[in-house]
């Protein structure tokens, strides 16, 4: 059985070069299209065509902690774009461990979250609008194999096109992979 394991830790956010820290737990980031992609029309004859959809507009919902430092730059932010019309910037979203990524060439904060208190700490939801939505939706890798002595290990992290390496695992504490490489290509 594989086992593949998300570590949240992975995951960063950026807007117009500033790491967004303190991320809520839960969900904390949402991303979409405002429209489908495709969308199917049909005729009166029951005919029917697939229609694409070129616009990337999209929102991006980001969550963090009541507490985040975070809240005070993209207040500020919003602030100045409201006087200045000026705080459009780039997004990114990536998780490092699984490849999902969420970007934006240009970006916005739609308006400041409702502002609400507590007697405990409450998340804020920041909304970011965008006209130029990329999103790909990545999965996880294998991780933390179990290595046992006298086994045979391939190297699945060779470059595409180099010839693939096996080990042999000798006497070795389960876990650890040192042994003899054959550079033989069958």
């Amino acid at each position: 059985m594989t086992v593949r394991t998300f570590n949240p830790k992975q995951f960063t956010i950026t807007f117009g070069g500033q790491w967004l820290t303190d991320l809520a737990p839960g969900v904390f980031i949402e991303a979409r299209w405002d429209q489908p992609r495709f969308r199917i029309v049909r005729g009166i004859d029951g005919d029917s065509a697939r229609v694409r959809n070129v616009s990337r507009s999209g929102t991006i919902n980001v969550t963090l902690q009541q507490s985040s430092l975070s809240n005070n730059w993209l207040s500020s932010f919003n602030i100045a774009d409201e006087l200045l019309g000026a705080s459009v910037f780039p997004f990114l979203a990536r998780d490092a461990g699984g490849g999902t990524t969420i970007f934006a060439a240009s970006a916005f904060v739609r308006e400041i979250p409702p502002i609400g208190m507590s007697t405990t700490a409450t998340d804020r939801t920041w909304t970011f609008v965008t006209d130029n939505l990329f999103l790909y939706l990545g999965g996880l890798p294998i991780q933390d194999r179990t290595i046992l002595p006298g086994t045979f290990v391939q190297n699945d992290n060779v470059p595409s096109g180099m010839p693939t390496v096996i080990t042999k695992v000798d006497n070795t504490e389960e876990g650890e992979a040192s042994g003899h490489f054959n550079d033989n290509h069958a």
